[in-house]
């Protein structure tokens, strides 16, 4: 599944579930935080109606996977306080509605490449990691070599 639609307005999420199969994603729609959380599972993409509750309660069904989410809010016409509020709910970026399938197209390239980004930054983690594990070796047979000299 490349993206999650979570919209109350069925006419409008199945817009959006149109635009996102023309970018060429995968796509799974909801009409509420509720039935996703159900059965809740982890994309790239997540497109949420600006909605306090649906935006709040995303966040938090997404806290479960330890990956990234890219949360994308949409709304008509919001006003400044609408998309700050949106961003401090948790959401990564904001854009208006109506959008086109370009708009779609460039968020989930932006998702993927913060997806790959992060998995980089947990590889190179987890080697760095290893080293340290590695160096902690070394030094105690280097310690129990000099004992033996």
């Amino acid at each position: 599944m490349d993206v999650i639609v979570i919209d109350r307005e069925d006419a409008r999420r199945a817009q959006v579930r149109a635009l996102v199969e023309c970018a060429g994603g995968a796509v799974a729609a909801y009409g509420d935080p509720g039935d996703f959380g159900a059965r809740a599972r982890w994309a790239p993409l997540y497109l949420v109606a600006d909605e306090a509750r649906a935006l709040v309660a995303t966040t938090i069904l997404l806290t479960r996977f330890e990956k990234p989410a890219y949360i994308v809010a949409y709304g008509d016409e919001p006003a400044i306080q609408d998309v700050i509020g949106a961003l401090s709910m948790g959401a990564s970026d904001y854009i208006t509605w109506p959008f086109g399938a370009h708009t779609i197209r460039n968020r989930l390239q932006t998702a993927r490449a913060r997806e790959a980004s992060a998995r980089r930054s947990v590889d190179w983690r987890a080697g760095e990691a290893e080293r340290g594990k590695m160096r902690r070796l070394l030094e105690a047979m280097a310690k129990r070599l000099r004992r033996v000299a």
